[in-house]
């Protein structure tokens, strides 16, 4: 695409850095996220009334329940949105998604896991490994783009 422009350099490069934020960045959240979920919640709890759907089974670090939405502000939200267990009836949770509830052990108590701030340790790994960072330069390298 031939830029003559200033505003469609910026056009093309706003389209590129979109781009590049829901694919290749909000991939490496999710990564991120999972991992923490696994660290952070299901290491140091083990649950006796309900079996655990894990990473890859509909469960909190399942990637397939966060959700991503890019703000016009192009802003990524990476959101965890996984409803409660099908098997399992609980009041609190019958209406909602798990997420607040894990992280700020809240709305349930099934023996009472405490908090388990998995979004809390997923920023402070982001803000202090910068895969996220990574992921942009990357995918806009990908993408044709000098990146330093």
């Amino acid at each position: 695409m031939a830029v003559r422009t200033l505003r469609e350099l910026d056009k093309m490069i706003r389209n590129e850095i979109s781009k590049v934020l829901v694919k290749e960045v909000a991939a490496e959240v999710k990564k991120v996220e999972s991992e923490n979920i696994e660290q952070t919640v299901y290491n140091v709890y083990e649950p006796t009334v309900y079996e655990r759907r894990g990473e890859e089974d509909g469960g909190l670090g399942d990637i397939d329940n966060m959700v991503v939405e890019l703000t016009d502000e192009m802003t990524l939200r990476v959101s965890n949105r996984t409803p409660p267990h099908p098997g399992y009836k609980h009041d609190a949770l019958t209406k909602s998604y798990i997420d607040e509830a894990v992280e700020y052990g809240e709305k349930y108590d099934y023996y009472n896991p405490g908090e388990r701030p998995f979004t809390q340790e997923t920023v402070k790994d982001l803000k202090a490994n910068k895969q996220h960072i990574d992921a942009m330069k990357e995918g806009l390298r990908k993408a044709g783009l000098s990146v330093k």
